[in-house]
């Protein structure tokens, strides 16, 4: 819920947006909002667009030390995955394992994960530098 009940400075998502408009809908998939973002190792989100970027910030407040955090316990986990398989693999994953890494976190079977879009990022990152 956002933080719903808390400071409007720890209040997050739809519960800190209110009734604000945004150019963009996270939660409408025809807005296609994985073009428009970019994660950053620190948990932090930006966006391409300069106005979707305060936006994120200032009406979404989705650079919140917490949700910052939590979006580099993921950027973290997905990169132990891929030294783990670095490692045992003596190379790098293959294309395919990669594609299977991003579909495991598109179609969970408990619907999305928390934070899964990072994960995604992550691996769609991993398999453009494999080409």
């Amino acid at each position: 819920m956002g933080g719903e009940g808390q400071p409007p400075r720890l209040q997050h998502c739809d519960t800190r947006k209110a009734d604000s408009e945004l150019k963009f809908n996270p939660a409408d998939p025809a807005h296609h909002i994985e073009t428009w973002i970019a994660y950053s190792f620190d948990g932090s989100i930006r966006a391409t667009d300069d106005d979707f970027n305060a936006r994120l910030d200032n009406v979404l407040n989705l650079n919140l030390p917490i949700i910052k955090n939590n979006r580099k316990s993921v950027w973290d986990a997905v990169m132990k995955w891929w030294k783990s398989e670095k490692n045992r693999l003596h190379g790098p994953p293959s294309k395919e394992q990669i594609e299977g890494e991003i579909d495991r976190h598109t179609h969970s079977p408990r619907n999305l994960l928390p934070y899964c879009q990072v994960a995604i990022y992550v691996l769609r990152q991993k398999l453009a530098g494999m080409t």
